[in-house]
């Protein structure tokens, strides 16, 4: 066999195996994009989650609690949270809240219920004699969760933004 058909047979066959390696790296990142980036990979935040809930299901008449108001709103121990995100009507008649939380670990997640509860408790008697429709809303509130992201759903929409918030991971 003269140099020549060894040359073409080597670029052939290196081709060939770059050609293999290329489909594999694009089957592989098909299969990983179709079944979605794992929480661990890719992290979202209390706040990316309370406005893409906001802007997906175009909810109006909220107000974000700041930073610094957590403390009017919750009995939170230090510790449990490391990030929040939190919407409330703007209307004193009005029950409607979302408030997302980021746990330091998820194994506080009792806790951080427990926590809520107080919340939703405290909440839930200014409403009792003033709208029992609201009062009844509180009573059905639901906490839902994702890895150490967990939202509380005060609405009477809840199955929409419980499937809008679990839609965020996919």
């Amino acid at each position: 066999m003269s140099d020549a058909p060894k040359k073409k047979w080597l670029i052939t066959m290196t081709l060939a195996f770059m050609i293999l390696v290329a489909a594999s790296v694009a089957i592989y990142l098909a299969v990983f994009y179709q079944n979605g980036i794992d929480m661990k990979t890719y992290h979202v935040t209390p706040r990316e989650v309370t406005e893409k809930i906001i802007s997906d299901l175009k909810i109006t008449n909220v107000t974000e609690i700041k930073q610094d108001q957590l403390i009017k709103h919750y009995d939170m121990p230090d510790g449990i949270i490391t990030d929040f995100s939190i919407y409330m009507s703007t209307s004193a008649n009005k029950s409607f809240e979302i408030a997302c939380f980021e746990l330091q670990d998820k194994n506080q997640l009792e806790e951080l219920k427990t926590v809520i509860a107080g919340h939703v408790a405290t909440k839930a008697q200014g409403f009792k004699n003033l709208s029992p429709a609201e009062y009844d809303q509180l009573q059905s509130y639901k906490v839902v969760g994702k890895e150490q992201i967990v939202l509380l759903i005060i609405s009477d929409n809840v199955e929409t933004i419980e499937k809008d918030f679990y839609s965020i991971f996919m």
